[in-house]
């Protein structure tokens, strides 16, 4: 594979490509930050495309097209992901996330995931909405409990609880 990207200013362009020896793939990603004040914000646009197996479909590399974008504060922050996926845009995939700092080291996370595989039809959507604290008692060590709460698919009304545990090096 190859990849070969540039930086103008606060904006990054990147195209890459690599062969898995019977798929061709290709990406291309533009990604720009700026502060506004003591706002930070980001955005960008991001696509992967894939050469038709000779078995029919695209396996493991179907075509994704993804807008992304955050905003920043002192700590606290927003987030944004909306993907459409497959050749057609059959399924789409949508990431909301928000984040408090309450001091250094322990933040407060709300996470909204959704994914329709088949837009075409009512049924299939799964989605859950979790609610987590992260706890940096010491650096490379994070403590995240959270619970999950479902609110559409095969898992509906189902709540999960969690406890991950993170060792960085």
């Amino acid at each position: 594979g190859a990849s070969f990207g540039t930086t103008l200013g606060n904006t990054n362009l990147s195209v890459s490509y690599f062969s898995s020896g019977e798929q061709n793939v290709y990406f291309a990603n533009l990604y720009g930050a700026r502060y506004v004040g003591t706002f930070g914000i980001m955005g960008g646009l991001s696509a992967r495309f894939s050469e038709e197996l000779e078995t029919g479909g695209h396996g493991n590399n179907a075509a994704l097209k993804g807008v992304f974008a955050g905003l920043g504060y002192r700590g606290h922050s927003l987030l944004f992901e909306g993907d459409l996926i497959g050749e057609s845009n059959d399924s789409y995939a949508i990431y909301i996330g928000g984040t408090i700092r309450v001091i250094p080291g322990l933040f407060g996370k709300i996470d909204y995931n959704f994914y329709d595989p088949d837009r075409r039809i009512q049924s299939g959507a799964e989605s859950f909405t979790r609610a987590s604290i992260e706890f940096w008692p010491m650096p490379f060590v994070e403590i995240n409990p959270g619970i999950t709460f479902y609110t559409d698919g095969t898992l509906n009304g189902r709540e999960e609880f969690e406890l991950r545990v993170h060792l960085a090096y």
